[in-house]
């Protein structure tokens, strides 16, 4: 009888703490990791790293200067002659950076059944990949 009730008692233990770890990964959305901004030079590559917990599909987006959000294939047709990679991934890839991009932000959407939650904007910032120095007229030079 006690072989019973303690095999009882080990079912109830794994079906309970098995519903509970659903229902914790069903909670919400954790982002782990929030991409990084930076500084690169025309023609270079951007890339940006997201990650989180508890999800089941993300994309990448992009906010122009004046804040508005984009879909990867939008922000494509306003910036020509750049290209993405790994729009559904945790790297996403900016090849060709181009002056346009200045001021451009990049965050990912992570969505799950019952949450959608998206990371911090990384802005882009684009540097000349030559240094353009100015005269000073006191020195002459």
């Amino acid at each position: 009888m006690k072989k019973i009730v303690s095999a009882i008692l080990v079912t109830v233990l794994v079906l309970a703490l098995g519903s509970a770890a659903y229902a914790y990964a069903d909670y919400g959305i954790v982002v782990t990791q929030n991409p990084a901004g930076g500084t690169w030079a025309e023609g270079s590559d951007a890339s940006f790293y997201a990650g989180a917990q508890y999800y089941s599909t993300m994309e990448w987006a992009f906010a122009d200067p004046c804040g508005i959000e984009h879909p990867v294939k939008e922000f494509l047709e306003m910036v020509p002659g750049v290209t993405v990679e790994g729009e559904y991934t945790t790297m996403l890839t900016i090849h060709n950076v181009t002056d346009d991009l200045d001021g451009w932000a990049v965050f990912c959407r992570f969505h799950s059944s019952i949450d959608n939650t998206k990371t911090r904007w990384a802005f882009i910032h684009v540097a000349d990949a030559v240094p353009v120095y100015g005269v000073n007229p006191y020195l002459g030079y």
